[in-house]
């Protein structure tokens, strides 16, 4: 999936802002999220219907990003989005001597 920040400048603040976010109740998490959004739209926006179809569009671009690229269209369950190279390798195990027996 193409990245929906599509700046290196956008990625890095998002990585930080994630960073400094975590551990943080999701609830709280969406607030603060919601709060920035009604600020930076309420800053630009000159009228009523400019703001209502600045909020419309950015919600329908959230919701095709979170619908298309996240969720399976005929099972709606999660998709697996991320590439499942990650290699587990467990920490060295030492078996006493005598095997798995020992007597």
């Amino acid at each position: 999936m193409k990245d929906p920040l599509q700046q290196q400048d956008a990625t890095a603040l998002f990585n930080e802002i994630s960073q400094r976010l975590t551990g943080t109740p999701v609830n709280i998490v969406r607030d603060i999220a919601v709060s920035i959004l009604i600020n930076a739209i309420r800053a630009t926006a000159r009228t009523r219907s400019d703001a209502e179809a600045q909020i419309n569009e950015v919600f329908y671009r959230a919701k095709s990003i979170l619908l298309d690229a996240h969720y399976d269209s005929v099972t709606g369950k999660p998709r697996g989005v991320f590439p499942y190279t990650q290699v587990i390798t467990p920490p060295l195990h030492v078996e006493p001597s005598g095997g798995i027996n020992p007597k």
